[in-house]
């Protein structure tokens, strides 16, 4: 039944906002707290509906939120156990390529669920709307920010529940935001996604200098590294033909009869147009793949040299270092067939360097991109000790450690943890802010959630 109240007011005398108009929302009170939600809800039901208020009881329920919770959880689950080895392979299916129940019992949890879930998120989605008002008022279901994703999620699955709707790859692609969910049911969770959205600005400052840190290093890193993170250790001493197979005397096929421009040194005089490898050959140079390692020339100053010494070596242990680009980054070779394999010119250029080893070629200075990839991997200080020990087999050892001990200084030990304390102060923040927020709203009106839930006097009445 519905009795007047005897007070008049949002709050108890002492706990007014000042400059604020209560009268336009409700102020509800179960569960030992309060919600403020729009007077009207779909303008038809008032802060007095019974509807209204069974609604409002039900979200406010402590259990509510954990039922939600489990749903979210278990929907994630049943996501992740997409059978992606059994799909619909029928070119003029409208859903080629999207995983099918047939022969999967994966597939079929997740065809079977979905109207399930569907279900109990769109029963959410009424609850909140009856309880809160859809969008009119203050408190309203989609002035809550995190609302508006949730509602994203329902109505993207009804559109897919439609009967004769086509079923769209884009519409399906927001089924992965469903664990997002949780979101909105972990107020934990909440504090800590403002907390990073609010470091937003402060963190501009500091990406800026950081950006800063990777240009100066990545330009430093080309100038000095650039070209260098290609050499390996080489069957023969100089590139040989395609017709060329391991065993063979390597002098009877020799690519080129003229230098291998290996470093400028070799031939000064020669730029990149001019030099006799700007144009690639249909050759190839045999690597040792039994040593990884990057490797100098017998000038060079790196640690890694390929040894070819005729007074303790056997010529079948000879080996060269060399490189598939020549010193002015010309590639050489165009790829065809070697021994018995088809070799594209980008395949067997890269060869070289596509190993595990030397993380597959991608951590080099030889431009500013994949420089800048370099220096993050490093400053994450994953790794990093890997590309330094290839830059000391390649490169002056010194110019290696004084790189990276820098960078490790400034960009790791420094920058980063200057982002952790960025982050840190405002979670801190936050949690001040959320204290001050609750004092402002404490009030004296605590019911159980069993037995009643009242709204607040400005409703001018209570619900027993």
């Amino acid at each position: 039944m519905i009795y007047p109240t005897q007070h008049h007011g949002a709050f108890e005398k002492g706990n007014e906002t000042p400059g604020y108009d209560h009268s336009k929302e409700a102020v509800f009170k179960a569960c030992g707290k309060t919600f403020k939600y729009a007077k009207t809800s779909l303008y038809v039901f008032d802060e007095l509906n019974p509807v209204r208020v069974a609604c409002v009881k039900t979200i406010a329920h402590p259990w509510f939120d954990r039922f939600i919770l489990f749903l979210i959880v278990l929907n994630s689950f049943v996501l992740a156990l997409t059978d992606w080895s059994v799909i619909d392979d029928d070119p003029n299916s409208p859903d080629v390529g999207e995983p099918i129940d047939d022969g999967s019992w994966r597939n079929a949890l997740l065809f079977e669920s979905e109207a399930v879930f569907t279900a109990f998120f769109t029963l959410e989605f009424v609850l909140k709307v009856i309880a809160q008002g859809f969008y009119l008022g203050r408190g309203s279901y989609l002035r809550d920010s995190w609302n508006i994703l949730d509602f994203m999620v329902v109505v993207t699955a009804l559109m897919t529940s439609i009967p004769g709707m086509p079923k769209m790859t884009a519409i399906r692609v927001f089924r992965v935001l469903r664990p997002l969910k949780s979101i909105s049911a972990l107020p934990g969770l909440q504090k800590l996604v403002v907390g990073m959205l609010r470091s937003v600005p402060q963190l501009v400052s500091v990406v800026i200098l950081l950006q800063f840190i990777f240009t100066v290093f990545g330009i430093f890193g080309i100038q000095i590294f650039a070209g260098k993170q290609h050499s390996r250790c080489r069957l023969t001493p100089f590139p040989v033909n395609n017709s060329f197979e391991v065993g063979m005397n390597y002098a009877d096929y020799r690519c080129l009869s003229v230098s291998n421009f290996d470093v400028v040194d070799d031939e000064p005089s020669w730029t990149q147009s001019t030099s006799p490898w700007a144009t690639p050959r249909e050759c190839w140079w045999p690597i040792d793949s039994e040593d990884e390692r990057l490797c100098t020339s017998n000038s060079g100053s790196g640690k890694h040299k390929c040894e070819h010494d005729e007074r303790y070596m056997n010529l079948s242990e000879f080996r060269w270092c060399g490189s598939n680009y020549d010193a002015l980054g010309n590639p050489r070779f165009a790829g065809g067939m070697i021994e018995g394999v088809e070799w594209g010119s980008g395949r067997l250029t890269d060869n070289a360097t596509f190993v595990q080893s030397l993380n597959w070629g991608y951590t080099n200075f030889d431009n500013i991109f994949v420089a800048f990839l370099t220096i993050f991997q490093s400053i994450t200080m994953e790794g990093w000790s890997d590309i330094l020990y290839q830059i000391k087999d390649c490169s002056l050892p010194i110019l290696g450690d004084v790189f990276f001990i820098i960078l490790i200084l400034w960009g790791s030990f420094f920058t980063l943890n200057l982002l952790l304390a960025v982050l840190e102060g405002n979670f801190t923040k936050g949690k001040e802010d959320d204290k001050v927020m609750s004092l402002m709203f404490t009030g004296d009106y605590i019911c159980s959630c069993r037995h009643k839930a009242t709204v607040d006097p400005l409703s001018v009445a209570s619900l027993r």
